[in-house]
């Protein structure tokens, strides 16, 4: 899949995933409830090297489990990556370790990762959230400092 397939599939998926959980796409997604109401399984535990896992599972929904040792911010992020595997109806497991991704890296994930994580972004930061949060903030130039400021209003990493 190319990058514009990949892109175009995973913004599609998290505009569907707005409509149909019924998300006000000006204000900040709750993601945590979102995921609470279409997985089987939500559990937030202590980990040591992994952020996050999808579980998929034959006879039942599918389970998540979420790094409850992560900043807030970083476990919105990893629970709607999580969701966009679910979403998606991915059918392997999952099991996002804690490392810096370079784009070397990223460059070998499957085409069900990659897609997850560009949905994660497109349902934490819908156009209307972020356009209400560059004005409410008065940004008018994005700076590392606008960035960080327009990260936390949004509540993502």
């Amino acid at each position: 899949m190319t990058q514009a397939q990949l892109v175009t599939a995973a913004t599609g998926a998290a505009l569907l995933a707005h409509k149909r959980y019924g998300i006000d796409r000006t204000k900040r997604v709750a993601v945590f409830d979102v995921l609470r109401r279409a997985a089987g399984e939500v559990f937030f535990r202590p980990l040591k090297k992994i952020c996050g896992a999808y579980l998929p599972l034959k006879d039942c929904p599918p389970g998540v489990l979420i790094n409850s040792n992560l900043p807030l911010s970083r476990q919105r992020y990893t629970a709607a990556h999580e969701f966009g595997h679910l979403f998606l109806n991915h059918s392997v497991v999952s099991v996002d370790k804690m490392t810096g991704i370079s784009f070397e890296e990223r460059s070998k994930w499957t085409d069900e990762e990659n897609i997850a994580e560009t949905f994660a972004a497109f349902f934490l930061m819908p156009q209307g959230l972020i356009e209400g949060s560059l004005r409410e903030l008065n940004i008018t130039a994005l700076t590392p400092e606008a960035a960080y400021l327009l990260s936390l209003k949004m509540g993502t990493s």
